[in-house]
């Protein structure tokens, strides 16, 4: 259970620091409700 937690945070981690460091950012998506990655700039 602890690696499957482990895994988790790992991976959560991943999604959330690109755009801390600059890389891409994050837009409102389709009905402006929900966030997504800017894959365009």
């Amino acid at each position: 259970a602890i690696m499957g937690v482990a895994f988790s945070w790992i991976m959560a981690l991943a999604c959330a620091a690109p755009p801390l460091f600059g890389w891409s950012r994050y837009i409102p998506e389709g009905m402006q409700c929900s966030c997504g990655i800017d894959y365009y700039t």
